[in-house]
C-alpha cells in the first residue's frame, strides 16, 4: 500500500496568493477579498457547498497568470474585460491537474462581461456561473479603496455596479449583491483580513486531499510551470534542478520514495520567485543592490509558502535552503554545515549546476570545463558539499543529459501553451 501525504489545498493556494500580492502592494488583500465577496454572493445565490468551495479556491488564485507589471495594471482596471491573456494562461497552467482542472475553467472566463446574456454561450461553451460570480466580485474589490473608510464608499460602489448590470454583470447576481450591500456588516467584513481568512478557512476546512508520492509529484510539476513559465529567463530552470537533484539523490543511495520527494523539492524550490517582478528576472545585466535584495528574498518566500504544510517539512527545507552555504554565508537563514541536511546540500549543488549549464536568453550554457571549474572552487571555498560534487563529476554526462532532456520537454510544453 502506497504511503499517503495529506495536503490542505486551501493553505497552499492562500500562501501562493500572498506571495503574488507581494509583487504589488496596491493589490493589498485583493485575492482573498475577491474570494470572500464571491463566497457571500454564491451563498446568497444558493450555490451548493462543493460549488462554493471550488469558487473560493479559484478566486484566491484567479490572477495566477498575471506575470508582468503590465498584467497587474490590467488586473486592477475596472473597465478591463474579455478573454484576457492572463486569464487564459492561468487556466492553461492549472488545467492538466486533476485537482485544479475544474477551477481552471472558472478562472479562464472570469473577465468576460455578461453583455445582456450574449456571453453565456461562447462557441458552444457555456459560461460557468462561478466565472460570472468571480467577475462581479473581482470588480467590486477593484472599486474598494483600502485607505478610505469602506462605509463612505459603499454608495458609489453600488451605483457603479447598478449602472453596469446586464452589461458587465449578470443581473441576477447583481440583485444578490445589492441585498448584501444593504448591510454594513458585509462591507466591514470585506475589508477585515483576519475575518476573511477565518470565514474562508471555515467554509472549506474539509478541503484536505491525501496523495501518494506520484500524485504529489504531478501536483508539484503544475506549480513548477507556474513558477518557470512567467518568463523565458526562468522557463526551464525548476525542471532542470528537479531532475538533477533526483538523480544525485539516487546516486547517493536514497530510496525511490525519497528520490521522488527530492524531485518534488526541486519543482518547489523557486516558488518564492513569484514575489520577484519579471522585470528583475529578465534583466540581462548586473543587478543593482536593491534588485539583488529582492532576488535574495525568494528562498524565504519558498519557505513561507510550504511552512504551513506539516507533511512537507523535509521537502520545505530541501527546497528553501538551496542558497545556503556550508560556510554560513548563504541566504536567507545563514545556515552553516551543521544546519544543512544532506537533502539541502544536494539541492544547493543541483541549483548551481543547473544555473551554470542551462541556456539563458542572454547567454549559452557553460561548457563542462567551466562548470566544473566554478563548482570545484565553491567546494574549496567551503560553500558546496565536496562529496556530492564528486558524485556529480563522476556521473557528469549522465546527469547533464537528463537535465537537457527535462528542459527540452519544458520548452515544448511552454510552446504548446503560449
Amino acid at each position: 500500500m502506497k504511503q499517503k501525504i495529506d495536503i490542505n489545498l486551501f493553505e497552499m493556494v492562500t500562501s501562493i496568493a500572498n506571495i503574488v500580492n507581494i509583487l504589488d502592494y496596491s493589490a493589498n488583500i485583493h485575492q482573498e477579498q475577491v474570494a470572500y465577496i464571491s463566497f457571500r454572493i454564491a451563498k446568497g445565490f444558493e450555490l451548493n457547498s462543493k460549488e462554493r468551495e471550488e469558487l473560493i479556491l479559484a478566486a484566491i488564485i484567479h490572477d495566477i497568470g498575471a506575470f508582468s507589471f503590465e498584467d497587474k495594471l490590467e488586473v486592477l482596471d475596472f473597465d478591463t474585460s474579455g478573454m484576457l491573456k492572463h486569464s487564459e494562461i492561468g487556466a492553461a497552467l492549472l488545467a492538466e491537474s486533476k485537482f485544479f482542472s475544474r477551477i481552471s475553467k472558472i478562472i479562464k472566463y472570469h473577465h468576460l462581461d455578461w453583455n445582456h446574456g450574449e456571453n453565456t454561450n461562447l462557441a458552444g461553451i457555456e459560461l460557468p456561473l462561478s466565472s460570472q460570480i468571480l467577475h462581479l466580485a473581482d470588480k467590486i474589490s477593484i472599486l474598494i479603496e483600502s485607505e478610505e473608510n469602506i462605509l463612505n464608499q459603499a454608495d458609489e460602489i453600488i451605483k457603479k455596479i447598478k449602472i453596469n448590470s446586464a452589461k458587465k454583470f449578470n443581473p441576477q447576481l447583481v440583485k444578490v449583491f445589492l441585498e448584501l450591500a444593504e448591510r454594513e456588516e458585509f462591507w466591514l467584513s470585506s475589508v477585515t483580513p483576519d475575518l476573511i481568512k477565518r470565514v474562508l478557512a471555515e467554509e472549506i476546512k474539509q478541503n484536505r486531499i491525501s496523495l501518494d508520492i506520484d500524485e504529489l509529484l504531478d501536483l508539484s510539476k503544475i506549480f513548477s510551470r507556474i513558477i518557470d513559465f512567467r518568463s523565458p529567463f526562468t522557463l526551464t530552470h525548476s525542471r532542470g534542478v528537479a531532475i538533477v537533484a533526483e538523480k544525485l539523490a539516487e546516486l547517493i543511495g536514497w530510496s525511490d520514495y525519497e528520490c521522488k520527494k527530492m524531485r518534488i523539492a526541486g519543482y518547489f524550490h523557486d516558488l518564492g520567485k513569484l514575489a520577484v517582478p519579471t522585470e528583475i528576472l529578465e534583466k540581462p545585466g548586473k543587478l543593482s543592490e536593491e534588485e539583488f535584495n529582492i532576488i535574495r528574498s525568494h528562498t524565504f518566500y519558498t519557505y513561507y509558502v510550504l511552512d504551513p504544510i506539516e507533511s512537507l517539512s523535509d521537502i520545505k527545507e530541501w527546497a528553501a535552503f538551496h542558497h545556503e552555504r556550508l560556510d554560513g554565508k548563504g541566504y536567507p537563514f545563514r545556515h552553516d554545515k551543521k544546519e544543512m541536511s544532506e537533502g539541502s546540500r544536494i539541492m544547493a549543488v543541483s541549483d548551481v549546476f543547473t544555473a551554470l549549464s542551462e541556456d539563458r536568453p542572454y547567454r549559452k550554457g557553460m561548457e563542462k570545463d567551466k562548470v566544473l571549474e566554478i563548482i570545484k572552487s565553491m567546494v574549496e571555498d567551503n560553500k558546496l558539499d565536496g562529496r556530492i560534487v564528486a558524485i556529480l563529476i563522476d556521473n557528469y554526462e549522465q546527469v547533464n543529459l537528463l537535465r537537457k532532456d527535462a528542459q527540452e520537454n519544458a520548452v515544448k510544453e511552454y510552446q504548446e501553451l503560449f
